[in-house]
């Protein structure tokens, strides 16, 4: 019986097809005694092997007849591992409460008993529960721990590495997660099959997300050697997602219903939360192409899923594809994400219809900015459309490009009858008030060449900012500049405005003035920038616009003022990567 057994127990380690398992667990039955400690492992293995053949009432009713077992005197050596067990099963039914309960009791049974194996399973457990729950960053915490504690069996040790690598990406750490394979990759033969095709998917994600596409798309070509025969095994479904993330094949006519056919299987077999992901995928492609009702359709059946799945970051997303499709209120949705993710502190600012408001994110320990906009009051059909439209433009410009000189939009979506945007928040001043704390032009000179820099990037995303002013221009406690609001923004040639041109005077390019639907373009930032820099470099001996004599030459800063800022967008430099250089020429000269 005990031989019998640990073969069972290894099996459930390495992931033996579950009807396989099944057979092992059937012929062990008679043999199973009246020793506790057998009969505790059988009911535990027993249980295990019920809700991978998705059995879970069968296989919680198993466990509930261990967990009395164990109650027992001698019994308490196996009261973490039942508690972990019951964790699993809620996690996988989406019963998130309960799930983290249990793991929370296995901690305490582990601590009881002093048993650094049980307390590491638990904790790694911990990882997994709070990853199903869209917890990430909470997860790849639990995982880091539990990986640095002793006791963390071999096979376990292994998924929690590859939870951890899920967690990296779904957190945005790409770049960890790369460094993370590349360190395991030495231990992949120890790996069972499941957890060599999960660990080459996470290196697909995350190339694919930092940019790699080529890399991303000869990756997954080799992990697709990994895949097993039976075309209805979970890995086709993971492979055909991240396949279509990676968009390996491009944007063929075939794409949507490839995308309902990872749909439907993922329904049938009881993936709920890769439905979401993959009506998510369905949804942007949809928009994309204009329509919006079907777009809406497929947000609206994930965030259900989201909801009743208890994963608050599949329900944060699907509510920012709800406010791409134009829409900000949702029907039957009352939970709120803003209370149960974010404590709030004092009022930034407010106006109009907004308030923002600095908050700690209680996932991640951030400082965050968090605006939010009420639409509950009424407003006019123009006023109410463009607010929504520059809430869409935001999360746009965010998924568009990052840059360690742009805010950092961590997430915008819908709630009630509000729209919220999560961004950092920025511990300093605006540039005005930089400027005006009597700052030499030196200094000025390296923030207005890094302000160049990250403008530039913008652009090269293909989005308009539309409303450069030293207001909109933070300076942190590191003297670095920020470029905030992209409420005005568009994609280069995008109109969409409604209301009135963009742009602040004296700020605003000349051709905006009356002309409403004008479209974006990055000449309308350029004489923005050059606007703002003629404004707030010192008129100083050696400054930008002292009195020329008579027949002295332009600087170079004069001259780069004057192309910037000529009234012929024409004639403005299509980028600000030159006005970046030589800004910072200037910066270094001036520490001369």
């Amino acid at each position: 019986m005990s031989q019998g057994l640990a073969s069972l127990e290894k099996g459930i380690a390495e992931n033996t097809p579950p009807d396989v398992l099944w057979q092992s667990v059937e012929s062990l039955a008679p043999e199973v005694g009246d020793d506790l400690g057998l009969r505790a492992r059988y009911l535990l293995a027993r249980a295990q092997v019920l809700n991978r053949l998705r059995n879970p009432s069968e296989a919680l009713a198993t466990l509930l007849e261990a967990r009395n077992l164990a109650q027992q005197p001698g019994g308490e050596a196996y009261r973490s591992d039942i508690s972990r067990v019951f964790a699993i099963i809620y996690a996988w039914q989406g019963r998130g409460y309960l799930a983290a309960m249990e793991v929370l009791r296995a901690h305490q049974e582990a601590l009881a008993t002093g048993q650094d194996r049980a307390l590491a399973c638990a904790v790694a457990e911990g990882g997994r529960v709070n990853k199903e729950l869209g917890r990430y960053g909470v997860a790849a915490a639990s995982f880091e721990t539990a990986l640095a504690l002793p006791g963390l069996p071999e096979n376990e040790r292994a998924r929690a590495q590859i939870g951890l690598l899920q967690a990296l990406n779904d957190v945005g750490r790409h770049e960890a997660c790369v460094r993370l394979v590349q360190d395991i990759s030495a231990e992949a033969d120890k790996f069972n099959d499941r957890l060599r095709w999960l660990l080459a998917i996470e290196h697909v994600r995350a190339q694919n997300a930092l940019g790699q596409r080529d890399m991303a798309i000869a990756l997954l070509s080799e992990a697709r050697a990994l895949l097993p025969e039976d075309r209805g095994a979970w890995e086709w479904t993971e492979y055909d997602l991240i396949n279509l993330e990676v968009d390996a094949e491009g944007d063929e006519p075939g794409r949507h219903d490839r995308l309902r056919a990872v749909i439907d299987r993922c329904r049938e077999d009881g993936l709920h939360l890769r439905e979401a992901a993959a009506r998510l995928a369905l949804c942007d492609a949809v928009i994309e192409e204009g329509d919006h009702a079907v777009a809406m359709d497929e947000a609206g059946a994930a965030l259900a899923i989201a909801l009743r799945e208890g994963n608050a970051r599949i329900a944060e997303r699907a509510r920012s594809s709800i406010l791409l499709c134009g829409q900000h209120v949702i029907t039957g949705a009352t939970e709120t994400l803003l209370r149960e993710r974010y404590v709030f502190c004092e009022v930034l600012g407010r106006g109009g219809n907004g308030t923002v408001r600095r908050a700690y994110d209680l996932e991640t320990g951030a400082e965050r900015a968090i605006k939010t906009v009420d639409f509950s009051a009424g407003l006019d059909g123009d006023s109410y459309k463009q607010l929504l439209r520059d809430a869409k433009s935001e999360l746009e410009a965010a998924r568009a490009v990052r840059y360690p000189g742009l805010v950092t939009i961590h997430d915008a979506f819908v709630e009630g009858s509000s729209i919220v945007v999560v961004q950092d928040f920025i511990r300093g001043v605006t540039l005005r008030r930089f400027s005006e704390g009597g700052q030499s032009r030196q200094v000025l000179l390296g923030i207005l060449a890094r302000i160049a820099e990250a403008l530039n990037a913008l652009h090269e995303a293909g989005v308009v900012h539309r409303d450069i002013k030293p207001e909109n221009i933070m300076i942190d406690e590191s003297r670095r500049p920020v470029i905030v609001d992209l409420g005005l923004s568009a994609y280069i040639g995008d109109n969409g405005d409604i209301v009135a041109p963009r742009g602040t005077p004296p700020y605003a390019a000349p051709e905006l003035a009356g002309n409403p639907g004008l479209k974006a373009e990055a000449s309308q930032d350029v004489f923005a920038f050059g606007t703002m820099l003629k404004e707030l470099l010192p008129q100083e001996q050696g400054g930008l616009f002292r009195r020329l004599s008579a027949g002295a030459r332009p600087n170079r800063l004069q001259r780069l003022v004057a192309e910037l800022t000529s009234a012929n967008p024409a004639k403005r430099p299509t980028s600000l990567r030159q006005a970046a250089a030589t800004l910072e020429l200037e910066h270094e000269l001036a520490a001369l």
